[in-house]
């Protein structure tokens, strides 16, 4: 999929957007194409959505065009690890369920406090330590090789 950064989604051109949903897009070499992050994306977007994509990575300053606290869920794509990127958008409801990710690192587990899917994912075990998890922060791990937690 080509999306130059000339054709953008962006708050210029799409104030009042409110969500974006891709469903079953293969995007070249599986990166995210420049019209989906190079421009500030709409401040009314609330909801970003890939289903069933080829995404195996995310720009290390994807946090400074995408919405903050937003519901952003990668599903069902080729994503092998969390970008640093993704975490710091803090979304409130993030989903990476069925991507073939195998560790989870403790920076998406601190000071979250919504929702985290990582079910159907290559997950074995979780981060033995973890500071400052929010009493609120609800996890799914279904359909993962998690077979204990740390006390």
């Amino acid at each position: 999929m080509s999306w130059q950064e000339d054709a953008a989604i962006s708050q210029r051109h799409h104030p009042n957007l409110l969500m974006l949903f891709l469903a079953r897009v293969n995007m070249t070499n599986g990166d995210l194409p420049a019209g989906l992050y190079r421009e500030l994306l709409p401040q009314t977007l609330r909801d970003i959505e890939f289903c069933v994509t080829n995404l195996r990575s995310l720009p290390e300053d994807l946090d400074l065009t995408w919405p903050h606290f937003a519901t952003i869920y990668l599903e069902a794509g080729n994503l092998t690890e969390i970008p640093q990127s993704l975490v710091r958008l803090a979304s409130f409801d993030l989903s990476l369920a069925l991507n073939p990710i195998a560790t989870i690192s403790t920076s998406i587990l601190e000071g979250n406090d919504g929702y985290l899917h990582i079910g159907g994912t290559l997950i074995s075990e979780l981060p033995e330590i973890v500071d400052n998890v929010s009493p609120t922060l609800k996890i799914r791990l279904d359909n993962t090789n998690i077979s204990f937690f740390w006390n």
